[in-house]
């Protein structure tokens, strides 16, 4: 009796442990659903949306694993809205007190620098207390970042942290400037050559054809990240003013996905109408559907440019920068369209993972490209220091990782990834062969019969499917094209396959032809695209 009450217990606490894990592993599940709905929000810059998601999440677990990542985020959603900065100075500080050892927490801290500068700019002087309190700070960055804000504010507490930051490649020539503003009779006319000397050290270098090999742009030896001509390109696109019309940003656009003798190629025409004719040439090569009017290709480039312009265009006025300016986003300089960000979002797209990690940083990772970056905001990448590979995604082992493979086959080269979403299965088995008669060129296919059958009047099953072409001159316009249903009677249907030969006979030229097979139902598909030359 007494084993059989034991038992009785033990089968209880058994069952009510597996309860317990159960309703655990639920509320992780919620929790992380929740997570997940709030970060696909504020990707999509839904501040106030996402903001709702991510209080809801804290106030329902309060102790989720996601709990502190969400309180960060809550932070960041209010400091996007321009009258609740106050608010978003508050929702860090409740992450760093309740969460002080989160990896969050030095963020929060960063942040909370930015927002009480702006927030004393504007007359709010009680903030100022938390700058000066930062400059004793343990952690390198946010001492430097205090240091900053309060020498822009003229108050020379800073000084002495600036002092230390003299030595530093990323705050040298800020620190430097700083520290003249802020004691002017040290750098007086007497003082001038001492002060001339750290100048030349800092200046922005002569136009060199060093390439992407020798990246240092913090010291002396600074050289370009990218080859001269792609420089001057650049420089000459530039504006000081904010009004961008859209031929100017879709051109901007270009320089990233072309390689140099190609946008110097389209660079070369001054005439509107003359650029419109090499583009159309361009896009219809890149076209994933050339046998349509649709260019999806073309039409994501130019989506993504207006989204580069629209979401990473903000500027930092760090006025006391300057050399190197054209890297920066400031207002009243020449700067560019878009930051570094912009100019990964219009080569590769939206990134699978993306999250601020630190002082004006963001982690990017582009799963299907293996690439995990980090990015800096308000500047660009001309000179190499605002886009890096890194580690931190666990992607690489750090003695495996290959900075030079990342930098040469992705950061500096010119590339447009766009994956097209046909909706369609690939048609399996066709082959394709092509040979030339005198004055006429023979495009020959074959697919399965059972890759093509569709179901005809009386429930039987026969060969039915779509099938149109193209063909293109050698300037990409259009200057033959047919579209034809075809079946067994139009085609040859032979040990199990649907073959037909594509005669086009035409004058002596170059050309390029683009072929479409389609099952009825849209569900099967295959392209094919040939270059040849009549003789």
């Amino acid at each position: 009796m007494k084993v059989s009450s034991i038992g009785k217990i033990l089968l209880i606490i058994f069952v009510l442990s597996c309860i317990n894990a159960l309703f655990a592993q639920n509320k992780r599940s919620s929790a992380m659903q929740l997570y997940n709905n709030a970060r696909k929000k504020s990707m999509g810059q839904n501040w106030h949306g996402s903001l709702r998601e991510y209080e809801h999440l804290v106030r329902q677990y309060p102790r989720s694993r996601y709990t502190d990542d969400a309180q960060f985020w809550i932070g960041y959603c209010l400091e996007q809205i321009p009258e609740r900065q106050k608010e978003a100075f508050d929702a860090y500080q409740k992450l760093i007190d309740d969460f002080p050892r989160s990896t969050w927490a030095d963020d929060a801290l960063g942040h909370q620098i930015s927002i009480a500068e702006q927030l004393i700019l504007s007359g709010e002087s009680s903030y100022r207390n938390f700058l000066q309190r930062q400059l004793a700070n343990k952690v390198d960055e946010v001492r430097f970042q205090a240091a900053l804000a309060l020498g822009r504010l003229k108050d020379d507490r800073a000084l002495p942290v600036l002092q230390e930051m003299l030595t530093s490649d990323t705050y040298g020539e800020t620190a430097l400037e700083l520290i003249k503003t802020l004691t002017p009779a040290e750098f007086s006319a007497e003082n001038q050559p001492n002060s001339a000397v750290a100048e030349e050290q800092m200046a922005s270098p002569a136009v060199t054809n060093k390439s992407l090999d020798a990246k240092n742009v913090a010291g002396a030896d600074k050289v370009l990240s990218f080859e001269a001509t792609r420089y001057e390109q650049y420089r000459s696109m530039l504006k000081s003013s904010d009004q961008w019309n859209r031929r100017e940003l879709l051109a901007f656009g270009l320089w990233y996905i072309l390689p140099t003798d190609q946008f110097s190629d389209y660079f070369h025409f001054t005439g509107t109408a003359e650029r419109e004719k090499w583009l159309q040439k361009f896009w219809k090569h890149m076209d994933p559907t050339p046998t349509t009017a649709h260019n999806e290709a073309k039409d994501e480039f130019e989506r993504r440019v207006s989204y580069a312009k629209q979401n990473f265009h903000k500027f930092w006025n760090n006025n006391e920068t300057r050399y190197l300016k054209d890297q920066y986003l400031r207002q009243g300089s020449p700067h560019a369209p878009w930051d570094a960000r912009g100019e990964l979002y219009i080569k590769y797209g939206e990134p699978d993972f993306r999250s601020v990690v630190g002082w004006q940083t963001e982690h990017w990772v582009y799963n299907q490209l293996d690439l995990d970056l980090m990015v800096k905001q308000f500047m660009t990448n001309i000179y190499g220091n605002a886009i890096r590979g890194t580690t931190v995604s666990g992607r690489y082992r750090r003695n495996y990782f290959d900075a030079e493979r990342v930098d040469a086959e992705h950061i500096y080269k010119p590339e447009f990834i766009f994956d097209h979403d046909y909706h369609a299965k690939l048609l399996k088995n066709v082959t394709v062969q092509e040979s030339k008669n005198p004055g006429k060129y023979l495009f020959q296919y074959s697919v399965p019969v059972k890759e093509v059958q569709t179901k005809i009047e009386g429930g039987d099953a026969g060969v039915r499917f779509k099938r149109n072409y193209v063909v293109f001159d050698d300037d990409m316009r259009v200057i033959r094209e047919q579209r034809d249903v075809m079946t067994a009677e139009n085609t040859s249907v032979t040990a199990g396959r649907v073959a037909e030969t594509i005669a086009v006979a035409l004058p002596k030229g170059a050309y390029r032809m683009a072929v479409r097979l389609e099952t009825f139902d849209g569900k099967k598909m295959a392209i094919f695209k040939a270059k040849f030359t009549i003789e």
